[in-house]
Parts: structure tokens; C-alpha cells; sequence
């Protein structure tokens, strides 16, 4: 006789769904199953936030979605690790003057009531979810300026011409007096900037401004005396300085590894100064590695 039960445990179910296809109350409620949300039963625990989301989808009510940093992780926004890796949802219902749905509540489920706007919630990913500008928005409460700045920053890829239309979609919502947080949104919106291809991009940009540093381009193509074009991180043009954010795959790859050793010798040949920067340079080392940069602007001045 086949097992009730088997069907189910590919994917996250209702508990009402296993009783109506004929699994026991008792097998239902046994140690065997995870307890991922009250009235949701699974196979084995969620291990991400994405997985956390497709194990809340079947008691999800139409009305909800989800939002803040769920939202961001669905977007693919960039966020700081410790926030991303916080398996923890927040969902959001629409705030009506009057008659609103309750804003949802259970274990690892933060609920929030959402002011409606045009084109607030669409689908990704098969999905309900806050757009990815109302997303940013709503990160306002979450995350620090620099933060916001580089979550904004991830939707603003290099050399497309969509992102300087995204980009003053952006600077228009956060523009907008009436939203919660609109002092950051308004602090944030001028320092946003199109063309950076990673969250550590980003980051050590804000870093050298911060310290009182010019603002490099980042990701500009620069074409050589030999009709060749390369693309640096983040680049000072006029100064001739070259920097190289050195994810770990520019280490384990070869092939990176070699293209990399051929295009830093091509550059110092034409005179850059290349300066490449870790993890670490970024963490453990950060101030003694603006001084470089620094050191090396002063050279090249």
C-alpha cells in the first residue's frame, strides 16, 4: 500500500494538505518531520533564506509578501553577511485606513504593515515580493548609510544603459519626503553611483572617500597606446592608479590567475601604478592600505 506520506517529503506541506490526503494526525505531528512555521511540516530544516521562503510559500495568504531584507535576498541586493545569513523572514501586508490584515506572526517571522504605492509587489523567483526600489526603501530601517549606498549600488551594473534609468527611479523614491527614514533616504540618494560589479567595489570606494580621498570611476575601460582595452575596479584616470578589489578566485583560478599576472605587467608597462586589494587589506589592514592608495596618488600627482 503506498505511504500517504511519501508524496510530501520532496517539499515543504500544510499540515491541513497531509491530513486531507490521509496521513495520520499522529504521523503528521511526529519527530520525523521539521516544524519549519506553525502549521508547516518538511523533510529536513531550511539552511538558507531562500529555502526559509519556499517553506512559508504554502501557508502564504494572498495578501502577504515579503519584504525588507527577505525582499533584498530575492533581488539579489547586496547586504552585509551577518544580516543576509539571518535566517529570518519578514513579510508585509498592505496598511489600509481601515480593515488592515494582520501583519503575519510566528517563529522566525517578522511582520510589518506596508503603506500601499503603484507597482509595490510583484513576482520573483515565483514569489510575491516587494519591488526592488520599495525593497531598498524599506532597507532605510535595517542598514547603515554606506550599506544602503552599496545594496542601491547593486542594481546599477556597468555599461547598461538601464541602470542610469534605475538609478533615477532610486534618487526619486528615496527623494521622497513622506516615506519612513526619508532623512537617510535623502543623505544616501547623492552618493549613489552606477558602475560597480561587487558589494567590496562598493565598499572601499565609500572607504577612500571617507578618508578623504578623491572618488576613483569604477569599472572604467581604458584603452592603450597598443588599441587594447582593459576594465579596472576602480580607477583614477588623470593620477594613473589602478585598483584591483582580489576576490579569492583570483587566487584559486588559474586562468584568472594567469590573465591577471599578463594584464597588471601590460598596465605597468603604460606607466599605471596597480594597487590590489584582499579581504584582508579591506579588514585587518584597512587603514594602512588607503595610505597606500594615498601614497600612491601623491606619486602619480
Amino acid at each position: 500500500m503506498p505511504d500517504p506520506l511519501a508524496p510530501f517529503l520532496d517539499q515543504p506541506f500544510t499540515t491541513a494538505e497531509a491530513r486531507r490526503a490521509g496521513v495520520g494526525r499522529r504521523r503528521v505531528h511526529g519527530r520525523r518531520l521539521r516544524r519549519p512555521f506553525r502549521g508547516v511540516r518538511a523533510g529536513r530544516d531550511p539552511e538558507t533564506v531562500l529555502e526559509l521562503c519556499r517553506a512559508y510559500l504554502p501557508k502564504m495568504a494572498l495578501h502577504e509578501f515579503f519584504s525588507h531584507v527577505t525582499a533584498a535576498i530575492i533581488h539579489d541586493i547586496w547586504l552585509p553577511l551577518a544580516i543576509e545569513r539571518c535566517l529570518e523572514l519578514h513579510v508585509s501586508v498592505i496598511k489600509a485606513p481601515t480593515g488592515s490584515h494582520r501583519a503575519p506572526r510566528d517563529a522566525r517571522v517578522r511582520g510589518h504593515h506596508i503603506v500601499d504605492r503603484p507597482g509595490l509587489v510583484v513576482e520573483r523567483r515565483g514569489m510575491r515580493v516587494a519591488n526592488a526600489i520599495e525593497t531598498l526603501c524599506q532597507l532605510a530601517s535595517l542598514l547603515s548609510e554606506d550599506d544602503l549606498v552599496v545594496a542601491a549600488e547593486s542594481l546599477l551594473p556597468p555599461h547598461r544603459a538601464s541602470s542610469a534609468v534605475m538609478l533615477e527611479r532610486i534618487v526619486s523614491a528615496f527623494s521622497d519626503p513622506h516615506r519612513p527614514h526619508s532623512r537617510k533616504l535623502q543623505r544616501v540618494a547623492p552618493r549613489i553611483r552606477i558602475g560597480s560589479r561587487s558589494a567590496e567595489e562598493s565598499r572601499f570606494r565609500l572607504r577612500l572617500v571617507a578618508a578623504g580621498l578623491p572618488e576613483p570611476l569604477m569599472n572604467h575601460r581604458w584603452r592603450g597606446p597598443d588599441g587594447r582595452t582593459t576594465e579596472g575596479d576602480l580607477v583614477y584616470l588623470e593620477l594613473r592608479v589602478w585598483i584591483e578589489i582580489e576576490g579569492d578566485q583570483h587566487r584559486t583560478d588559474q586562468t584568472q590567475w594567469r590573465y591577471d599576472v599578463v594584464r597588471y605587467e601590460r598596465l605597468t608597462d603604460f606607466d599605471w601604478r596597480v594597487i590590489r586589494v584582499t579581504a584582508d587589506d579591506q579588514r585587518a589592514r584597512l587603514s594602512e592600505t588607503i595610505a597606500r592608495v594615498e601614497r600612491a596618488l601623491l606619486r602619480h600627482r
